[in-house]
């Protein structure tokens, strides 16, 4: 069951003690957690009795016993806790071998379980990188399926934000612990982001950013998610190493189309050349993962919409004043947001709906109308 912090401080302390011993290795502790063991709970080492020796769970005992009261004052911050082994452990990512022994998480811990796609992509991204991460984004959280992403500077940002405006759900999986944001200036995202979404994080409070966090921060980023979604990345870069992480997990990799001119997006064409799927729309997304969407998740009434008959999409006034915005010219979900003075996010839903209705198509560079 999940744990929460800030209500014992001794317990706070013996959890802390547990997941720095350097006696053990993340293997060792998943499987004390998945025994039913709890740090806060010595009464409960008799659950390891037949997997460790009398012995070993006596020096495991001594040395949390022993490190406890100098992490007294670690966690102040009301954080919760999910141990592997719990119920509240999301499955999907408690099905990846390297699946991290417990989740430090902020915010609504239920969004960790529902179906979730990762959207992800460069730091510094063209304008035509931001607006894809934003139609995605909205498109997919409105038909009610989740985005995750790293909280990042560029794409990662700009999905969080599309996500929240279109009052779907998000996870931020972050690269340090709970006290140390990064980039700083995802402040307020982040905090908006343990209001209305779940900010998730491996590493215990205090942890900098240090450079081999990120790519174990991104196997669990893909590890959470059905897919990942490659908007926009160099090569080399991080992103890639997610990508590399979701193969590893099975899950599926669909990636965005570049100019081999445009070197932002040397990544993109690397994994199309290596068998990633290619998508120019949100349609593409849900299609590729009808499957797992009916094989795993309960499907919302949200996504049965996205997936839904073309007969039945009704042309609203809206609508109508978006056909009329487009014209026969191709634009950008920004400029479409400019042109018709409303929010990015509504437009990404009026613009879905078009184009399930077939009035509308997507580009790499945008939306024309429907021939």
């Amino acid at each position: 069951m999940m744990y929460f912090f800030g209500r014992d401080a001794a317990a706070d302390a013996r959890w802390v003690a547990f997941l720095r011993d350097p006696q053990l290795t993340n293997a060792d502790r998943k499987a004390c957690l998945a025994r039913g063991f709890r740090p806060d709970q010595p009464d409960s080492r008799y659950l390891l009795q037949q997997w460790m020796s009398d012995d070993q769970l006596n020096q495991l005992s001594q040395r949390l016993d022993r490190d406890a009261p100098s992490y007294k004052c670690a966690l102040t911050y009301g954080l919760k806790l999910i141990p592997y082994g719990s119920s509240d452990y999301p499955p999907q990512l408690a099905w990846c071998q390297d699946a991290p022994p417990a989740l430090f998480c902020m915010g609504d811990t239920a969004q960790l379980s529902g179906p979730a796609v990762a959207i992800v992509g460069t730091r510094h991204p063209s304008r035509e990188g931001l607006a894809l991460a934003e139609m995605f984004s909205a498109e997919l959280a409105s038909a009610g399926i989740g985005v995750v992403s790293g909280l990042a500077r560029g794409i990662d940002g700009r999905a969080h934000h599309a996500a929240l405006a279109a009052s779907g759900d998000t996870v931020a999986v972050m690269a340090t612990g709970f006290d140390r944001i990064y980039p700083c200036e995802h402040r307020d995202l982040a905090d908006r982001i343990a209001r209305d979404g779940v900010l998730v994080s491996e590493f215990l409070p205090g942890c900098a950013p240090e450079r081999w966090h990120f790519p174990r921060r991104n196997r669990t980023l893909s590890g959470l998610a059905m897919a990942v979604v490659v908007v926009e990345a160099g090569r080399p870069s991080g992103t890639l190493i997610t990508a590399n992480a979701a193969l590893d997990q099975g899950r599926e990799v669909f990636v965005c189309p570049w100019s081999s001119f445009h070197k932002a997006g040397a990544g993109c064409l690397h994994l199309l050349r290596q068998g990633a799927r290619l998508i120019t729309s949100t349609k593409d997304i849900v299609q590729g993962l009808e499957g797992a969407l009916e094989g795993h998740f309960h499907v919302s009434s949200g996504v049965e919409a996205v997936s839904d008959d073309r007969g039945n999409h009704e042309i609203t006034g809206d609508h109508s004043q978006l056909l009329q915005a487009l014209g026969d010219g191709e634009l950008s979900l920004g400029d479409l947001s400019a042109v018709m003075a409303k929010p990015a996010a509504d437009v990404a839903v009026e613009l879905s709906r078009l184009e399930l209705a077939g009035l509308v198509y997507a580009t790499t560079l945008g939306y024309r109308r429907g021939r």
